[in-house]
């Protein structure tokens, strides 16, 4: 796992310092012209750019090309389309049309818009998901991913959060990323330690399903031999009355 870490590292700062020469509002769209600055309405839209990287408020965020983010209000948001690197150090919300991610103060997470969910990989800190129809949000910590989608019986899909798959968000987020290199192998590490855990995590929850998956097969032969066990003797109290009736008539 290091040795991939650090290939993917060494192969994304070079991506990364790259891009950042071609970040410039050439290839963006505002509007109303000039809009970022402001907390009011405003559409970002990255047509012909890399990436574009802007900051508003207490936020940051770095856009992919082709991707489409608009502001409704100082902390609210919504990304139409692509792929985004947010982070937030009071804490935003992006509204989708299966509910809300929310991103808790001093989080960082990448955010991808697919065709039918929005995939959620936290990198720092935590993102709750607000699904359609559901009481109650859904936790994602840093290291792991989720992803809301579709309505399905008045109720928005929200999966179980897995540890995030290592290669592809380490070269998003490489690729997105406005840090020094520095301070970007900092961050690397301490996702690799939450990555980590979050696999152990994952480890002892799948035996624990496991355990219980056993425990309820068992469960289950010992309650259909107890039903068998039932029935038998039913039928046995049932000949038994017959015999009887039967020996009462002659």
């Amino acid at each position: 796992m290091k040795h991939i870490l650090i290939f993917i590292f060494v192969f994304s700062i070079e991506i990364k310092v790259k891009a950042e020469a071609e970040n410039t509002m050439h290839g963006v769209l505002l509007e109303p012209t000039n809009c970022i600055e402001e907390s009011n309405y405003c559409v970002i839209k990255v047509y012909d750019s890399k990436k574009f990287i802007f900051e508003n408020n207490s936020h940051e965020f770095s856009l992919r090309k082709n991707s489409n983010l608009v502001r409704h209000g100082q902390n609210e948001f919504t990304l139409i389309q692509g792929e985004v690197l947010v982070f937030s150090k009071k804490g935003l919300k992006l509204s989708t049309p299966y509910g809300k991610v929310e991103i808790q103060p001093e989080s960082l997470a990448l955010v991808l818009k697919k065709e039918n969910s929005y995939q959620v990989t936290v990198l720092q800190g935590k993102v709750l998901l607000h699904a359609l129809g559901e009481p109650q949000s859904v936790e994602v910590l840093a290291g792991y991913e989720n992803s809301i989608s579709g309505v399905k019986n008045l109720k928005a899909q929200v999966e179980i959060p897995k540890p995030a798959l290592i290669d592809f968000t380490l070269q998003s987020w490489a690729f997105l990323t406005w840090k020094k290199k520095a301070e970007f192998l900092e961050d690397i590490q301490a996702f690799q330690a939450a990555h980590s855990l979050a696999s152990k995590e994952l480890s002892v929850l799948s035996r624990e399903i496991a355990m219980r998956e056993v425990e309820l097969q068992q469960q289950n032969i010992l309650e259909q031999e107890r039903l068998r066990t039932l029935r038998e003797k039913e039928k046995n109290t049932s000949r038994q009355k017959t015999l009887q009736r039967l020996l009462l008539f002659d």
